[in-house]
C-alpha cells in the first residue's frame, strides 16, 4: 500500500474549508463521526473533513488507504465531479466507499459494519496498530 503521509500538506485555504467543513457537518455526518471517532474500528484512527490531493474528504483512515465519503443533497448534479475525484483517489492506492445520508439515517449500524469489515480487509496482512496510550499517568 501507498504511504499517504508522504503527501504535500495542505494549504491554508484547504485547512480553513476543512475547519468550516466540520463545523458546518450534516447530522448524517455526525452521526457517522460518533461511531468512526477515537479508534472505535479496530483501534485505527479515522480523521473527517481531511485534505487529500487538493481534496476534502469526508472521512479518511490512512492506515487502512480508505476513504468514506457521504453523499446527501450536496452531490446531486455532481455525479462525473465525485467520478472524477473518486478516480484521483483509487489511483493513490485508496479505497472509497461511498454512502448516502438515507443510509447512515436508516441503518447506521449495518453502515459501521461494512467500514470496520473494509478496514479489517484492507490491513489483514499488516500488523495492527499501536495500542493508544494510557490515561493513567506516567
Amino acid at each position: 500500500m501507498t504511504d499517504h503521509r508522504q503527501k504535500p500538506r495542505p494549504t491554508k485555504r484547504q485547512i480553513q474549508q476543512a475547519k468550516q467543513l466540520r463545523q458546518d457537518s450534516t447530522f448524517p455526518e455526525r452521526l457517522l463521526w460518533s461511531r468512526l471517532r477515537r479508534g472505535q474500528v479496530y483501534g485505527y484512527r479515522f480523521r473527517r473533513q481531511h485534505a487529500i490531493a487538493g481534496f476534502i474528504v469526508d472521512f479518511v483512515c490512512t492506515d487502512a488507504s480508505l476513504i468514506i465519503e457521504v453523499d446527501g443533497d450536496s452531490h446531486i448534479g455532481r455525479a462525473q465531479y465525485d467520478a472524477d475525484r473518486q478516480s484521483k483517489f483509487v489511483s493513490m492506492g485508496y479505497r472509497v466507499l461511498r454512502i448516502s445520508n438515507d443510509d447512515i439515517l436508516r441503518d447506521l449500524d449495518s453502515i459501521v459494519d461494512g467500514i470496520a469489515n473494509a478496514v479489517k480487509q484492507a490491513t489483514a496482512t499488516r500488523h495492527p496498530p499501536p495500542a493508544p496510550p494510557s490515561r493513567e499517568g506516567g
